[in-house]
């Protein structure tokens, strides 16, 4: 992929490196640009997978040693006096912030740094997760501060851009910019039974990835599950999170250890998605998952949420089912997907979206906001 009026120096920076959504976007965009000879760099919180990956590919990786996710108003203070030292000594063209807390405070530090090019993407935001009402209110308030003091704000689907319901000076300062991913390499179907060394047992078998997070709904999930053991399935969670503990009480309490194995963190998940017979998205709120693209690569009946983004990815496919996790007919549905045989899904139904979800768009439109 060749791309053209590049900028001079980028500077990408993430509050954590663990392995999510946005991390991937971080190294998408990062390796796409290094490849192209852009002088690409990426400040980090922590040591995790994003930096190992980076790495790996010859990127420049800076490690934000004071830079923490969460809002305890000490060491926010320290990681904004940290970031304008930063913007200081690398002297980006162009500053791009991943995640809610480095884009409120690494925009106000790149202003104050002088940076030529503030831009934001927003992956989501946090005042639609499930908090007090006053919390979300000053979430929003601190929503639109960020927008404002960048230049541009990337919303990664149009309900993202929809959800902020800023006023027009603000709202007019946000595009709209697809996730995209490149071809995925899927690994045999024996692969993951081989490499983890389980049986493929003779049932249907589900998959989510995922972190283990309230947002991702596998507790909805779990409760619709548990009402439907009379049919044949088994589902695998590839990911690891702060909810695993809960999520075991659950499986347990719901008599479904035989049933649902939490795999933990999996290393490329999306290579094996070819071992299953169903990819299951059961999230509360998304902007737009990558998960949901990568199911579309596959030829993988899919089952999801109707919520934020993904209508945009998967409305249009017949091989998916959008469902509300909160309508009890979600549990019907799983019971009449179980009881009848499962049937692979055409790939020419799927190639229009695939092209509009790739990586060289996303890249493409991404530079253009550089350039601007």
């Amino acid at each position: 992929m060749e791309i053209t009026k590049t900028p001079q120096k980028v500077l990408l920076v993430i509050t954590k490196s663990n392995w999510g959504g946005a991390q991937k976007y971080v190294h998408d965009i990062a390796t796409t640009l290094h490849k192209q000879r852009v002088n690409v760099a990426v400040a980090l919180g922590g040591n995790g997978e994003l930096s190992i990956k980076l790495r790996e590919a010859g990127v420049r990786v800076i490690e934000l040693r004071k830079l923490k996710n969460n809002m305890n108003p000490f060491t926010s203070l320290i990681s904004f006096f940290e970031l304008i030292a930063l913007y200081r000594k690398e002297r980006p063209t162009v500053v791009h912030l991943n995640s809610s807390k480095v884009g409120l405070f690494g925009a106000v530090a790149a202003r104050l740094a002088r940076v030529p090019t503030i831009i934001f993407t927003a992956h989501g935001w946090t005042f639609n997760e499930e908090r007090a009402t006053w919390q979300k209110a000053l979430l929003r308030t601190l929503a639109y501060i960020t927008v404002f003091f960048s230049h541009t704000t990337i919303c990664v689907s149009k309900k993202t851009l929809a959800d902020l319901r800023a006023p027009l000076f603000i709202s007019k300062k946000c595009v709209v910019i697809h996730n995209g991913i490149a071809p995925i390499a899927f690994k045999a179907p024996t692969a993951f039974y081989e490499e983890k060394h389980c049986m493929r047992k003779e049932k249907v078998t589900l998959v989510s990835i995922g972190e283990l997070h309230p947002s991702k709904g596998f507790d909805l999930a779990l409760s619709y599950l548990k009402d439907v053991q009379d049919l044949s399935w088994e589902w695998f969670i590839l990911g690891e999170g702060h909810e695993r503990m809960a999520l075991e009480g659950l499986i347990k309490k719901y008599n479904l250890s035989s049933r649902v194995r939490l795999m933990g963190h999996t290393r490329d998940a999306s290579r094996y998605l070819s071992a299953f017979d169903i990819f299951f998205l059961p999230s509360r709120t998304e902007a737009l998952a990558y998960v949901a693209l990568e199911a579309l690569q596959t030829n993988l009946p899919i089952i999801a949420s109707d919520v934020g983004g993904i209508p945009e990815v998967l409305s249009s496919d017949p091989g998916t089912k959008l469902v509300d996790m909160h309508n009890e007919t979600t549990r019907e549905l799983l019971r009449e997907v179980f009881s009848s045989p499962v049937k692979k899904i055409e790939n020419s139904a799927r190639e229009n979206l695939r092209e509009k979800f790739s990586l060289e768009n996303m890249m493409s439109k991404t530079i253009e906001t550089y350039s601007r």
